[in-house]
C-alpha cells in the first residue's frame, strides 16, 4: 500500500524562500531514492512561518531507509539553521477512494 507523509517544519518567515530553493535541490535526490514516488513542497497560504515537504512512498519501510541514509549523508543539517524546531512527521491517507 502507498504511503504519504507530511514533514511539517516551522521555519523563520524571512528565510522560507531561501529554505523553499534548498528544499527543492534536496528533493531531486529524494524522487530518485528507491521507493519514492512522490516528493513536493508545499507552503500553507496563511502562515508565513511553515514549510510542509509532503511525500510519497512505496512502504514506510522505504521511508526509514531514506531518512537514515539523509542522516548519514548530512543533508539534514543543511536545513537545521533555517528551522525554529525538528519537523513534525505526519502520516497521511486518502479518506475516500477515488
Amino acid at each position: 500500500m502507498a504511503e504519504r507523509v507530511v514533514l511539517q517544519m516551522t521555519v523563520e518567515p524571512e528565510t522560507r524562500r531561501e529554505l523553499i530553493a534548498i528544499t527543492h535541490d534536496i528533493l531531486r535526490e529524494t524522487r530518485a531514492y528507491p521507493g519514492c514516488t512522490y516528493a513536493a513542497v508545499w507552503i500553507p497560504q496563511d502562515d508565513d512561518g511553515a514549510l510542509w515537504t509532503v511525500l510519497g512512498w512505496e512502504t514506510r519501510e522505504h521511508f526509514h531507509a531514506y531518512t537514515a541514509w539523509r542522516r548519514e549523508t548530512g543533508s539534514m543539517e543543511r536545513l537545521r539553521p533555517f528551522l525554529r524546531g525538528p519537523p513534525k512527521i505526519v502520516w497521511i491517507r486518502q479518506a475516500v477512494e477515488e
